[in-house]
């Protein structure tokens, strides 16, 4: 994999992208012929990458550099307006395909294996039939699973809506916001501020178009903001809100707002302003076997990976676990960052003195003691890949 400089000419993230995306590009001095992939996430100026050194006798080492720093040091090249740019990410990406018993194959599945891998994991539908629990919502009220799933047709008080040029009524979806939250049992304030990006300003980098944004924008608890589909900047935005203000925020691309849509937002925005939008039945009855009788804590643990083609990217461990005892339906989240590639948890315990410990299990365990009456749990549950992709 090998970053080069792109130097655009203010052209949107997403059509630049299209653009230039399974085109050959030749670099210069090595005369090396490459295929265009796509898109860093990051700008020149902020996008590392591992450059491997060999000095004299001793062994390769790897030294992590951005790609604006390495033109700068090594080429003597001062990259002025394609700094602001994303980098070029070209090469070949391996492909792989596994079949059930986990052996790597570098092409694709003849027809009989994948009828053989189709028959080993179908399943028929009556085996697929699980008796649901019912559920507490609202105010409440309860509601029974139809057709093998729950499908809904905390008061936030300070929150805004950003539109980077997404073609939307912004107005009228703050009325169906409110509309919604309120036949839903969720107590949704008016915003506190509706801001439209210029359209003049949809050319600029992804930086430039975050940092444009008023500053106003700090004060309220809660964004909604309003995306274009395949839109590459949120992760910026996101970024400058939560890690530098602390700003929740929720993310739209309103291709097509309904009930449903606007529902399944309302959901989430609640979860992330620390709402619980359901209980299970057997929970408030206290009547899960062991669990509801005993303290117990529930844990889930997994680790996520970057790219496989970028070895560079640390491994996320997250580890969540149940809060409130008797109640299982809420949870706390602790996550760190590792080694890249490592599926091993290393953060679980980190001693920093005979009677001080700062990993993941005692930070969960005192937050489990705190929110129980001072109760110490007796079980403990631990499910090892147990943390939702959408957690």
């Amino acid at each position: 994999m090998l970053n080069v400089a792109a130097h655009g000419g203010g052209m949107n993230d997403v059509i630049a992208k299209r653009t230039l995306k399974s085109l050959h590009i030749k670099t210069f001095p090595s005369n090396l012929e490459y295929k265009i992939i796509g898109l860093s996430e990051k700008p020149c100026r902020e996008q590392k990458f591992m450059l491997k050194q060999k000095i004299g006798n001793s062994p390769t080492e790897q030294t992590e550099i951005t790609v604006y720093d390495y033109y700068i040091k090594y080429r003597g090249q001062e990259l002025r307006e394609s700094q602001y740019y994303p980098c070029l990410d070209v090469g070949k990406p391996k492909r792989t395909t596994y079949t059930e018993d986990s052996n790597l194959y570098t092409k694709s599945l003849s027809n009989l294996q994948r009828a053989a891998l189709v028959e080993k994991s179908r399943q028929k539908p009556q085996d697929r039939m699980r008796t649901l629990t019912g559920l507490k919502f609202g105010s409440g009220a309860d509601l029974l699973p139809r057709g093998g799933r729950w499908n809904f047709n905390n008061k936030v008080k300070c929150w805004a809506i950003v539109n980077f040029s997404a073609r939307c009524d912004c107005n009228s979806l703050r009325r169906d916001l409110l509309r919604c939250s309120q036949a839903k049992g969720m107590r949704l304030e008016e915003p506190h501020s509706v801001i439209e990006e210029n359209h003049q300003a949809r050319c600029n980098p992804a930086p430039i178009r975050r940092e444009r944004i008023p500053t106003s924008m700090v004060f309220p608890l809660f964004h909604d903001l309003l995306l274009p589909k395949k839109l590459f900047y949120w992760s910026p935005w996101k970024r400058k809100c939560l890690v530098d203000f602390g700003i929740i925020t929720q993310c739209i691309a309103p291709t097509r707002i309904n009930d449903q849509h606007l529902t399944n937002l309302l959901l989430k925005i609640n979860a992330k302003t620390g709402g619980i939008n359901s209980l299970l039945s057997v929970e408030c009855l206290n009547s899960i076997p062991l669990v509801s009788r005993t303290p117990t804590i529930i844990f889930g643990m997994d680790v996520s990976h970057g790219s496989p083609r970028r070895l560079d990217v640390p491994s996320i461990a997250d580890v969540v676990s149940s809060r409130k005892w008797p109640l299982i339906s809420q949870y706390r989240a602790s996550v760190r960052a590792q080694s890249a590639r490592v599926e091993m948890i290393d953060c679980l315990f980190k001693p920093i003195s005979p009677d001080k410990d700062e990993g993941m299990i005692r930070e969960l365990l005192t937050d489990f003691y705190s929110t129980t009456g001072k109760l110490k749990p007796q079980h403990i549950i631990i499910f090892r890949d147990g943390v939702s992709e959408r957690a």
